[in-house]
């Protein structure tokens, strides 16, 4: 395709499912490229898809999931892609990128963005399951015969005769009959009868106690209850009261409190104070939990160890402020002066484009296409030198370094060298990470770009203060045909990070 995207006006955009009694795990996506004058493209083009959660942000971070359909087919404009089939990709595709209601596609051509991104609707299959959430129990199929009627018994099918009953265990009792002859009236009691209306009463003879109603001022206890509930208090002359440390006891009310200067350790029993009596917002100093181990949740598998927080993300859940419905929920604002640390590490990539290539020192010819970046071997000979710069997130590992190449003739004498280095910012230090080479003898002809892979890294760990990170590639076309072509399609950065620096 020999023009560049630049221009081109992204169309019709179609976002659906598959019509199937399962729930597929991909989305069909269909859109359509015009040139600035209206005219539908043809050709192949690298196409990028991403999944945001805002329709504007540029936060790395509200950045869901993308991947990359390289060399896709456009024909008159149209081309099709299916999302979770693309390459590089950065995140999982699967239901939880749909957990929330506001998701936004982002298309890029070639590197170009197009504006607006999409927003995601329902599908088939999502109404289906909306239906599926409040259908009524009557129009539930494949019932067990003793549901079918609406309750939950499990001896639906067990009847009894007449005069009979069904108890709790499921068996038929008989149902007694007859007439009460008498109701005697037991010790305390009176009254009773064998017909008639009957009436039982408190034996009056007995002397029941009636509910205390009295009460005694201070200093005062009560010498006598009365049978009616009145009591008969004396001066209490002969009480004493042991008061222990950090309390206060006032003479004249007897009342019991804590000084208001408060109480210090020594008056609180150790293993005394457990998670129930401590609030919920209650605000302890960091520092007086130094070097122990804190259970904050129901389950005892997270502990402050060393000043990390550690969550097992199967099991447990951590709420800050909140009752946790999630691994950790906070309710309100986090603030933090460390780190964010992912266990295991996550993988990301960084495809670095043939046209963030520049070159600073050449002999010969030097053209970008579409999709990569070409020598022409005039007059026998060419030679270029370029770098391109790279922004790794800081503390970034760096596992995997690869270059794509494409030759149309394997009898022409060249060497291809692409590498990864790093340099001081005094630029004292210019260092090989890693390489990938390619002489005359090495067979990679072939009809779509050839990768070249090491997995040998020198100080692969990302050091953004000390260091900057370029790409660097070396050119070299001699003694063969001058129609001969090569052509450079990028270079794949493969790196883990484990942390993410706080903001």
């Amino acid at each position: 395709m020999s023009a560049r995207f630049g221009a081109l006006a992204l169309a019709c955009l179609f976002l659906c499912g598959a019509a199937a009694a399962e729930v597929p795990g991909k989305i069909n996506y269909q859109g359509f490229l015009a040139d600035p004058n209206g005219r539908p493209v043809n050709g192949n083009a690298n196409i990028e898809l991403g999944i945001w959660t805002d329709a504007t942000s540029v936060d790395p971070n509200d950045e869901l999931y993308n991947e990359v359909h390289l060399n896709t087919l456009v024909l008159d404009g149209v081309f099709s892609v299916i999302l979770s089939e693309g390459d590089f990709k950065n995140g999982t595709f699967d239901a939880g990128l749909f957990s929330e209601p506001d998701r936004w596609l982002e298309v890029i051509v070639e590197g170009e963005v197009m504006t607006p991104r999409q927003k995601f609707l329902s599908t088939a299959y999502a109404m289906q399951a909306t239906s599926a959430s409040s259908v009524a129990f009557t129009a539930i199929t494949g019932l067990p015969a003793d549901l079918a009627d609406g309750d939950d018994d499990t001896n639906a099918g067990t009847i009894c005769t007449t005069g009979e009953f069904l108890d709790g265990d499921g068996v038929c009792q008989l149902i007694g009959d007859g007439d009460i002859s008498a109701v005697n009236a037991g010790t305390g009691l009176t009254g009773g009868g064998t017909e008639g209306e009957v009436t039982i009463s408190l034996d009056p003879n007995v002397g029941f106690q009636t509910r205390v109603t009295g009460i005694c001022p201070p200093n005062f206890a009560m010498a006598i209850i009365n049978a009616n509930g009145t009591v008969i208090c004396e001066e209490d002359s002969d009480t004493f009261f042991n008061i222990g440390a950090g309390l206060l006891l006032d003479a004249n009310t007897n009342d019991l409190s804590i000084p208001l200067e408060g109480i210090d350790a020594n008056q609180i029993l150790d293993g005394s104070i457990t998670d129930a009596d401590i609030s919920s917002s209650a605000a302890i100093d960091p520092s007086k939990i130094a070097g122990t181990v804190a259970v904050l949740s129901f389950t005892g598998g997270q502990s402050f160890d060393d000043g990390t927080l550690r969550i097992n993300a199967d099991t447990d859940r951590v709420g800050v402020g909140v009752v946790p419905d999630q691994t950790l929920d906070v309710g309100g604002n986090v603030e933090t002066t460390g780190d964010y640390r992912f266990e295991p590490a996550r993988q990301y990539r960084h495809f670095i484009h043939p046209e963030k290539y520049l070159a600073i020192d050449s002999d010969g010819n030097w053209e970008i296409r579409t999709l990569y970046r070409q020598i022409d071997n005039v007059a026998g000979i060419a030679s270029i030198t370029s770098y391109a710069p790279m922004n790794l997130p800081d503390g970034a590992v760096i596992t995997e370094f690869s270059c794509y190449y494409y030759d149309n003739d394997i009898n022409t004498n060249l060497t291809l060298s692409g590498t990864l280095r790093r340099r001081d910012h005094d630029e004292i230090i210019n260092a090989t990470m890693a390489s990938v080479d390619v002489g005359t003898s090495d067979p990679f002809v072939t009809s779509i770009p050839l990768a070249i892979t090491t997995t040998s890294i020198t100080d692969a760990t990302v050091d953004n203060a000390s260091y900057a990170y370029v790409s660097r590639l070396d050119w070299l076309v001699s003694e063969g045909d001058l129609t001969a072509e090569l052509r450079f399609y990028g270079c794949l950065v493969t790196y883990t990070l484990q942390q993410l620096s706080s903001p």
